[in-house]
């Protein structure tokens, strides 16, 4: 809600998206953030880059479920092996 207080929205696209970047590069670079002890997400990201785990180390812990799934419209119910 802060960036639409901000910006004219009958500007042209173009000039709305580059507001929007430059809104986004504010929120998470300068602007700081209660739920992050009051640092800004990007200063709590570079804190705890060294205790994510990558992409491959996620992707080798991964273990398929085991049991079949149906599914309907949005929605997945684990199954009995049985069916």
């Amino acid at each position: 809600m802060e960036f639409c207080s901000t910006v004219d929205n009958t500007a042209p696209r173009e000039v709305l998206e580059e507001q929007v970047a430059q809104w986004h590069d504010f929120y998470n670079r300068d602007r700081t953030h209660s739920a992050v002890h009051s640092k800004t997400p990007n200063a709590r990201f570079h804190e705890l880059i060294e205790v994510l785990p990558t992409v491959e180390a996620v992707q080798a812990a991964y273990t398929p479920p085991l049991k079949k799934y149906l599914t309907n419209n949005h929605y997945y119910w684990a199954m009995p092996d049985a069916l």
